[in-house]
C-alpha cells in the first residue's frame, strides 16, 4: 500500500499466478515490463520459505516464467532471482523456523528474523527486508517508484 505503482496482476499470465505476482511498471533502462513473482518452496520441510523472481518482458501482458537467453547482467526477457539480480546469491526468506540449509553459506542467502518468538515481528522484519530488495531491483532496472505520502 506504501507503493501504489506496484500492484497485483489482475489475472494469471503464462504460469505467473495472480495471487503471488505483482506488476511494477516499465524499465526506463531496457523498455521491459517488470513483474515480481513470490515463489514459495514446494518442499514439505521448508514451509514458510519463499524467494522472489523478477520477471522481465518486452510485451506487457505476456511475461514468461522461463530462463532468459542472456545472463542476468543483460536483463534478458524471463525470470531472474532477486538475490542474483541485486547481489551474488539466491535469496530465500524463512518465515518459520527451520534447519539451516547445508548449501546456504555457499550458494544461498537465507534471511531469517531476529527472533521467531513474535509472529508480528517476523512479518514486520520480512516486509521491511523484501521492500528494501524490491526497491533495490527497481532502482537497478530504472523503474519509476511511486510512494504514498503519510499524512499522520
Amino acid at each position: 500500500m506504501d507503493y501504489p505503482s506496484i500492484r497485483q496482476v489482475e489475472e494469471a499470465r503464462n504460469g505467473l499466478p495472480k495471487a503471488s505476482t505483482y506488476y511494477a511498471g516499465m524499465s526506463r533502462y531496457s523498455g521491459q515490463h517488470v513483474y515480481f513473482n513470490f515463489q514459495h518452496s514446494c518442499k514439505a520441510w521448508e514451509v514458510g520459505s519463499f524467494t522472489i523472481n523478477v520477471v522481465l518482458s518486452l510485451v506487457k501482458d505476456s511475461p514468461q516464467m522461463k530462463h532468459p537467453d542472456q545472463p542476468a547482467s543483460h536483463f534478458g526477457d524471463g525470470y531472474h532471482r532477486i538475490g542474483h539480480l541485486i547481489g551474488t546469491k539466491d535469496k530465500w526468506w524463512h518465515l518459520k523456523q527451520d534447519q539451516d540449509d547445508i548449501l546456504s553459506p555457499k550458494f544461498i542467502e537465507s534471511w531469517r528474523p531476529s527472533s521467531y518468538e513474535n509472529e508480528d515481528l517476523v512479518i514486520d522484519e520480512a516486509v521491511s527486508d523484501v521492500t528494501r530488495d524490491v526497491l533495490s531491483a527497481m532502482s537497478l532496472l530504472d523503474v519509476p517508484v511511486e510512494k504514498t505520502v503519510s499524512t499522520a
